[in-house]
């Protein structure tokens, strides 16, 4: 379940977090 989780919030979340900070912070 932790490797599914990783998997899933890997890519989408690192990419959603990465937009996330760059609208935040510029």
């Amino acid at each position: 379940m932790a490797v599914l989780h990783y998997g899933i919030g890997g890519s989408l979340g690192l990419f959603l977090l990465s937009g996330f900070m760059s609208v935040g912070f510029g």
